[in-house]
């Protein structure tokens, strides 16, 4: 735990343990993400994942044995925490053509061609 650090060697994990707090929200918002969108597909990695995590939260009564064991987890968490990571970009910049700089260029788009979805779709002629 942070506040037991007593000396350099146990102080190295405390930049890894901060960066991983921060990345918690991507986490959260990356297992749910998936488990809305893509439930069968990732059934088994979301149960294998919240059933360790479970299990090593319940029976492990080490907190260095589970600090020494974390290194499992944190593969699976990684993929979560991308695909959240992933999300956030898309919402970031979802939102910055929406209401940013790239607005004005959509009005003006949307008065030239009211159906945005085809206006830079052409489908393929046959004539020559």
């Amino acid at each position: 735990f942070p506040w037991m650090v007593k000396n350099m060697a146990q102080a190295t994990s405390v930049p890894e343990m901060i960066v991983w707090w921060l990345t918690f929200p991507l986490l959260v918002r990356g297992y749910w993400f998936v488990l809305r969108q893509r439930f069968l597909e990732a059934l088994p990695l979301c149960i294998f994942t919240l059933g360790l995590t479970l299990v090593y939260a319940l029976y492990q009564t080490n907190a260095g044995t589970v600090h020494r064991q974390r290194t499992q987890l944190l593969i699976f968490f990684v993929i979560f925490v991308s695909i959240g990571w992933e999300r956030w970009q898309m919402a970031r910049q979802a939102k910055s053509v929406v209401g940013g700089r790239w607005s004005g260029i959509g009005r003006v788009l949307e008065t030239r061609n009211p159906n945005l979805e085809t206006a830079f779709y052409r489908p393929p002629t046959t004539d020559h």
